[in-house]
């Protein structure tokens, strides 16, 4: 996920994934996401699966497991 900016078109590009998705019945995960805006956009448009930087950052496998637990 790349900044979100109307003036690129990118808004479009954003909604049409989205709407492909749904049409198809696929989930969908928005990858990349580093802030709470990008976060809040898609989550305003029916994207509730995001992974990124602004939920956690890069760790070794023996760090991931226990994230759970913490």
């Amino acid at each position: 996920m790349q900044q979100i900016s109307n003036e690129d078109r990118q808004y479009s590009v954003v909604l049409a994934i989205i709407s492909i998705s749904r049409g198809l019945n696929l989930d969908l995960v928005a990858e990349g996401l580093e802030t709470e805006v990008q976060a809040r956009y898609l989550r305003a448009h029916g994207c509730s699966t995001m992974q990124g930087f602004l939920f956690h950052r890069l760790m070794p496998v023996g760090g991931f497991v226990n994230v759970p637990n913490s």
